[in-house]
C-alpha cells in the first residue's frame, strides 16, 4: 500500500516541477515519485560498489535552519561523525 512522505524544497524547484507536471499532463506527485524511484534504483545499485557520499559540514552554519536549534545541529553533526567512524571501522574489518 502506498505511503505518504513530505519534503521541503525551494520555490524554484517547485515551480519547475509544477511546469513539468502541466506540460506532461501528469501530477507533481507522479513526477516526484518517478524521480524518487529512479534515484533509489540508481543508488541502490551503486551501493553494491560504493557508499553514497555524505556531505561534510565545515561549520554549524552549513546546516543552520529556522527549523533546527544549534543543539539539534550539533547532535546531527555528531551523528554524522559517528556514522563515518562506523563506516571506517567496517571497512577496516573487511580488509583483514
Amino acid at each position: 500500500m502506498p505511503k505518504a512522505i513530505t519534503i521541503r524544497t525551494d520555490d524554484t524547484t517547485l515551480d519547475r516541477l509544477e511546469a513539468m507536471a502541466r506540460s506532461s499532463e501528469r501530477s507533481r506527485n507522479y513526477l516526484a515519485n518517478l524521480a524518487l524511484q529512479e534515484f533509489v534504483a540508481r543508488h541502490d545499485e551503486a551501493a553494491l560498489c560504493a557508499p553514497i557520499a555524505v556531505p561534510v559540514a565545515e561549520r554549524l552554519a552549513d546546516y543552520r535552519s529556522e527549523l533546527w536549534s544549534d543543539d539539534d545541529i550539533k547532535a546531527f553533526l555528531a551523528y554524522l561523525d559517528d556514522e563515518r567512524q562506523r563506516d571506517v571501522a567496517v571497512d577496516r574489518v573487511g580488509e583483514l
